[in-house]
């Protein structure tokens, strides 16, 4: 008589396990949740925008750097955070001239 074991039957019958996500998947997965913007999402209405150079010290370049880079929940560039450096400065001034 041929036995179980030889005939391959004694093997149990489960589903094969999932691999769990790693940490690299899970950021993965969390960019992918969080989405993304487009280019020139700042700008409203269809107004068109126009590019400026600006100078600035270098000392003060490094702390916009660091401030951004420090910005916590969500990240944003540069040139986002010094649009809205800019807009916050117009808001506080008209503010003052309407008082």
């Amino acid at each position: 008589m041929i036995s179980y074991i030889q005939k391959g039957l004694d093997m149990a019958v489960t589903s094969k396990p999932k691999p769990k996500p790693s940490l690299n998947d899970a950021a993965v997965e969390k960019l992918i949740v969080k989405g993304g913007t487009v280019p020139n999402d700042h700008i409203t209405d269809g107004e068109k925008s126009v590019s400026v150079l600006i100078r600035l010290p270098a000392s003060m370049l490094s702390n916009v750097d660091a401030l951004v880079k420090n910005r916590k929940p969500i990240r944003i560039t540069r040139q986002t955070w010094l649009l809205e450096a800019i807009h916050e400065k117009i808001l506080r001034e008209q503010k003052k001239t309407h008082n």
